[in-house]
């Protein structure tokens, strides 16, 4: 860490660099740092995994002995901050959609009634433009099956 945090001062201020001070306290970053002392087999194998494998396990009473469920849960807990962060822009995201999609659907007295010859003169408009564009693609056979004749009466 000494070293990548030297090589990264060196580079944001050459003239400056001064390699005989510490940038920052490495015995009280190492102090902080979990230690876990793990035994991946022992624990494959208490787990009922590796039943041809003949590891002996015996300096191990239980899988939680391995130090790979404490492990496991520190790995997860790394992650917690960005999935709580993610999660919150999502459902912020999600509000955002109701919202709108609320805002829309209210009948705020502007919208235009149509009568049923006008409903059908765009039906027709809009299913001279789908025909156009099934032209230039062949139609899905999920998409076109999703229009039922009449659908906007």
């Amino acid at each position: 860490m000494d070293r990548l945090d030297q090589e990264n001062a060196a580079d944001e201020d050459e003239a400056n660099f001064d390699p005989e001070m510490d940038i920052r306290d490495y015995d009280a970053v190492a102090e902080s740092l979990p230690v876990f002392c793990v035994s991946s087999r022992a624990f494959q194998k208490l787990s009922g995994r590796l039943q041809k494998d003949d590891f002996n396990a015996g300096g191990f009473q239980s899988a939680e002995d391995t130090e790979i469920p404490k492990l496991q849960s520190h790995a997860r807990k790394l992650t917690e901050a960005g999935r709580a962060a993610h999660s919150r822009r999502f459902l912020n995201d999600l509000v955002q959609l109701l919202n709108s999609m609320s805002m829309w659907a209210t009948d705020d007295g502007t919208q235009s009634n149509l009568s049923d010859a006008e409903k059908n003169r765009e039906e027709t408009h809009l299913r001279k433009r789908l025909n156009k564009m099934e032209q230039v693609r062949p139609p899905e056979s999920h998409f076109t099956s999703s229009f039922p004749n009449n659908s906007l009466n």
